[in-house]
């Protein structure tokens, strides 16, 4: 982590000038910049809405793929050049269960594992761990497809909920012609057209720092 100098020194009680809660403040606000960029505090509720407009897709900041695309032979693409589908019947969350995740081309098979049993219990209890996570929502708090490619994903890291912003660009394996559906390179759903494994992968690499040439 970076420019940490100053977070984390020790704090004596009762010889301290600064009263805790404005100490510990401090460092949650500062403990928000690692791997040279801002992951801000998450508000109490996500301003994204829902935007129609296709012709000038979202653009996240820097997200790692070089290693993707040259030993692999990747390219990103938005989900509406990936499907055999209207972008009407594209969702987040639709019908696939813990069963429906598969692992791509990316060495986090532990977090996959994760994310299979938080679907595991989330469908077993209705607690929802993972459908409250991803932005845009509707006015009943759950996830939508968003056209422009924008999406904002919850995440707890150094001690607070934190954004994670990205686009809807997925990595997938070249090949000759327009034939879709494309053979996606990172974890995905078997169901076509369904995002949600997608999207909370590629905002965990974000968090990660090597985005898609993460090997965790």
């Amino acid at each position: 982590m970076e420019n940490t100098e100053d977070l984390f020194h020790e704090i004596n009680p009762g010889t301290s000038d600064i009263p805790f809660d404005e100490e510990s403040s401090h460092v949650l606000d500062a403990s928000s910049k690692f791997h040279s960029r801002i992951f801000p505090d998450w508000q109490s509720q996500s301003e994204i809405e829902v935007s129609q407009q296709q012709y000038e897709q979202f653009k996240a900041k820097t997200y790692h793929c070089k290693r993707l695309i040259s030993e692999k032979k990747i390219e990103l693409l938005h989900p509406k050049e990936i499907f055999d589908m209207n972008s009407t019947r594209m969702n987040i969350f639709g019908s696939g269960d813990w069963s429906c995740v598969q692992q791509g081309g990316i060495g986090d098979c532990h977090f996959i594992s994760s994310l299979i049993c938080m679907k595991y219990i989330e469908d077993g209890t209705g607690k929802s761990l993972l459908k409250d996570k991803i932005y845009p929502q509707d006015e009943n708090g759950n996830a939508m497809y968003n056209p422009n490619g924008q999406y904002e994903l919850k995440v707890h890291v150094n001690g607070e909920w934190r954004m994670s912003e990205i686009d809807d660009q997925l990595p997938c394996y070249r090949f000759n012609g327009d034939r879709k559906p494309r053979q996606l390179g990172c974890s995905h759903s078997v169901n076509n057209g369904e995002l949600w494994v997608s999207v909370i992968e590629k905002g965990y690499l974000n968090v990660v720092g090597d985005g898609y040439d993460s090997d965790q």
